[in-house]
């Protein structure tokens, strides 16, 4: 029984078909899952109704995490990260990926989003999850606070507790419908 709160992980959709599976956000997920945390992930490519899935799932959530590449990507993550501030003022917005580990103070620029992950996001989430379950802030991310910003270090993935470590856990394939992301050749 996973116990420690949920965290909603978000994918927006891109320009085209499913290329594959979100990796990024199944690596997460793993990480959380071994922490005992649940993990709802919603994939833009291919849930046909993404916005009202996240919607429903921010019921009873730690936060919402999206996951940023620079483009068409970030259309979907504004539009998600609004409605679920419009319905849920205080839900933790949270946006990590490439997108805002480049341009972190822009990201948080907008009152939509108010923590970004910088660089490799497993530790630093699980983190994050933590101190907003226990109801206390991380290495390796920017955050908005009542009257205050606040920046630390981006952490290198060298650093990562990960790192050399056989117990890293696997990559977590069952939360996504494999089929959906497999383009068949003939």
């Amino acid at each position: 029984m996973l116990t420690r709160g949920k965290v909603v992980l978000f994918y927006p959709a891109y320009d085209g078909p499913p290329l594959s599976a979100p990796l990024c956000l199944l690596s997460l997920a793993a990480t959380l899952r071994a922490a005992d945390f649940e993990v709802v992930l919603i994939d833009a490519a291919i849930e046909p109704n993404w916005e009202q899935r996240v919607l429903k799932e921010c019921v009873n959530a730690l936060c919402v995490g999206i996951s940023v590449l620079t483009g068409p990507m970030i259309g979907g993550a504004i539009q998600v990260s609004t409605a679920v501030k419009r319905l849920y003022p205080e839900m933790p917005v949270v946006f990590g990926g490439w997108h805002s580990s480049l341009l972190p103070s822009e990201t948080l620029n907008e009152w939509f989003v108010d923590a970004v992950v910088r660089g490799q996001g497993e530790v630093t989430l699980l983190e994050l999850a933590s101190a907003l379950a226990a109801s206390r802030c991380t290495i390796s991310m920017v955050c908005r606070g009542r009257a205050m910003v606040c920046s630390t270090t981006t952490r290198n993935v060298a650093c990562s507790p990960w790192n050399h470590c056989r117990l890293r856990p696997s990559i977590w394939w069952t939360s996504t419908p494999m089929s959906a992301h497999v383009a068949f050749v003939s």
